[in-house]
C-alpha cells in the first residue's frame, strides 16, 4: 500500500474546490440574479453601494458560504463513501481507505469531511500535518482513520 503525500492530495483537492466553488456559484445564480447582485463587485460595497445594497450584498455573501459548506458535505461524503475518490482524487489516481485496508463507508465519510472542517479551521495546519506525519495522515485523516493510496 502506497501512501500519497501532501503535493498529490494538495493537487485533488484543489480541483474538488474549484469544481464546488463553479457548483455553489451556479445553484445560487437564480437568486443572485433575482436580487440584481449579477454587476456588484466586493469593492462596490466601500464605493457606491447604499445601505440596504451592503446589506442584501452580505447576506448572500453568507448564503454563499452556508451552501458551500452544504454542498461539500454532500460531496466529499458522497464520493468518498461510494468509491473512495472525489473528482480531483479520481483524476490523479489515488483513494481514500480505512486504515485497516477497507473501502470507507458512509459514516467514515462523514467524520472524514467533519475533519476536514477541523483541519482547515486551524489555518489549515490539518491539512499541511501530512508533510510531517509518517504515515502520511492529515488529521482528517486521524481523526476518521483513513490514508490516501495509490489506485
Amino acid at each position: 500500500m502506497v501512501k500519497i503525500g501532501f503535493w498529490k492530495r494538495a493537487v485533488a483537492i484543489t480541483i474538488d474546490l474549484v469544481f464546488l466553488n463553479i457548483a455553489t456559484k451556479i445553484s445560487l445564480l437564480p437568486l443572485e440574479r433575482s436580487i440584481g447582485l449579477g454587476d456588484i463587485m466586493p469593492a462596490d460595497l466601500f464605493t457606491s453601494m447604499d445601505t440596504f445594497q451592503a446589506k442584501v450584498f452580505l447576506l448572500y455573501f453568507i448564503l454563499y458560504l452556508f451552501a458551500g459548506l452544504i454542498l461539500s458535505l454532500v460531496y466529499f461524503t458522497y464520493f468518498h463513501s461510494a468509491t473512495g475518490q472525489s473528482i480531483g482524487k479520481g483524476l490523479l489516481k489515488i483513494k481514500a481507505i480505512q486504515t485497516s485496508g477497507e473501502p470507507l463507508n458512509f459514516k467514515i465519510a462523514f467524520i472524514r469531511w467533519g475533519g476536514y472542517f477541523i483541519s482547515g479551521l486551524a489555518m489549515y495546519l490539518g491539512f499541511l500535518w501530512v508533510l510531517f506525519d509518517e504515515n502520511k495522515q492529515g488529521w482528517h485523516d486521524k481523526i476518521a482513520g483513513t490514508y490516501v493510496v495509490k489506485v
